[in-house]
Parts: structure tokens; sequence; C-alpha cells
């Protein structure tokens, strides 16, 4: 199957074809590689084009042609790829080991700057000196992780997971986004995404998985995949193979 499609207007525009892998902190896709709107997703995003072009614009309008890219969590962009391109794009939770290592190569970087995810990426020789000891996680942040994941319906809101894990929701705002690196409600979001297409995967509806993730109906479920991984669930669906692309929608190749 192509990655590319043709536009009521006959113009090819690059979509999503490959295949998905879940596991505990990271969701990875190998495929060809599409476009996606403007976005700011909740995990640390590593990119490696393997052929083709691709080009990054953040949210300032600054683009740079991209063959590998650590972008951090939180910031604006969005992704035009030609036609053909295909490669592999890892999503890891930020307060995994593997994520952090990714965050340090954009340490003294403006981290919102699209240029310094490609830099980030860059090969660079191995450092004479010890790595630096990662900073002590606060002992309530992997307690609350823990019971945020399993809570049935999707992670609850941050009163309800303070009052579980005995600690104020102030406080817990305050640690949750200082050790994982961004506010509790983005995770939450990103987590409830993350369950909501593990739900479609099993056979489930695009309904049953927003109910089953917490969100109030399909529409919230499309919104917030939109805002978070610039494309809509139907889209990430039909990109992974889980559900048939409509017919007469003009598949080239």
């Amino acid at each position: 199957m192509s990655n590319t499609e043709e536009s009521p207007a006959g113009v090819e525009v690059a979509r999503w074809r490959g295949g998905v892998v879940f596991s505990p902190g990271l969701m990875a896709f190998t495929g060809g590689i599409g476009d996606t709107a403007a976005h700011a997703h909740a995990a640390v995003q590593v990119l490696f084009v393997a052929r083709g072009a691709l080009t990054l614009t953040d949210a300032a309008g600054r683009t740079t042609l991209a063959h590998a890219a650590i972008i951090p969590p939180g910031v604006g962009h969005q992704v035009s790829a030609e036609p053909g391109t295909s490669g592999f794009v890892a999503f890891l939770d930020p307060d995994s080991v593997t994520a952090q290592a990714a965050l340090a190569r954009l340490a003294g970087l403006p981290g919102d700057h699209a240029m310094s995810w490609v830099a980030a990426a860059r090969p660079r020789p191995p450092s004479p000196h010890a790595p630096a000891r990662r900073k002590r996680t606060h002992p309530v942040v992997p307690e609350a992780l823990r019971a945020a994941t399993a809570w049935p319906g999707g992670p609850p809101a941050l009163g309800e997971l303070a009052g579980r894990v005995g600690i104020s929701g102030s406080r817990l705002s305050h640690v949750f986004t200082e050790h994982v690196g961004l506010p509790y409600a983005a995770w939450r979001r990103w987590t409830r995404l993350h369950q909501a297409f593990a739900v479609v995967r099993a056979g489930g509806s695009l309904t049953g998985a927003a109910h089953a993730a917490g969100f109030a109906d399909s529409a919230h479920l499309t919104r917030t995949c939109r805002d978070l991984i610039g494309i809509t669930p139907t889209e990430a669906l039909i990109a992974t193979g889980w559900r048939p692309a409509p017919a007469g929608r003009g598949e080239v190749g």
C-alpha cells in the first residue's frame, strides 16, 4: 500500500501507513510517514527518516529539514513529509530513563526551536565525562503514576489521585511537574489517548474506547488525538491497518 493519497485538487499528499507497537512507556510507529496538523504531544518524540524528506515547523513558524530529531513534550509543531517518506517515530513517556537521556541532548538549546530538535539528534562522540546522575524522584510520584495508570476509566482528576496517595493536590501537582517534566493534566490526556488506542486495537469501537479511557465521547477523543499527535483517531487506525481506508479515498500505487 502506498502512503500517498490524492486530494480533490489532484495533488498528492503524504499519509501515514505502517505498524505501531505499544509497550509500557512507549508508542512506536514504523513505515510511511505523513503530514500532521499543528499539535503538541505529552511525550518525548524521537524520529528518524530512512527515505524521503520531512520538514518540521515549530510554533513560531520556523522550518527545518529533518532526517532525525528529538522533540520535547509540550512544544507546538507540525510535520510535512514528501510522498514516499518512511522511517521510525517513537513516543517515550517523559519519566522514562530513555526519554530523560534524549532530553539531556537538548541541554543548552532553546527547546521550542525546530533547529534545536534536529541538532539534538545529530551523532556525537562519546563524552569523556561520567553522565550526570538523574535527579532522585519524589517517592510519591511513582506511586501516583502506578495508581493513575491502573485507575478504572482512565487516570482520574488530580484531586482524586492526590487523595489516593495521601498528599495535597497542590503538592502533588508541584512534585509531578518537577519530576515527570510536564503537568499532570498533560500526562493524563496522553495516557488516556494511549489507553483508548489499546481498546480499539483489542477490537473495541471508538465510542467504547473513548468511554473506557475517560473521554466524554468519541468527539472528545478525536479532539484530543488531533491536539496530541496531529491526526484524527480514524486516520491513525487506517495508518496502522486496524481499519480499512474508506472506498473512494483515491489511494495510489
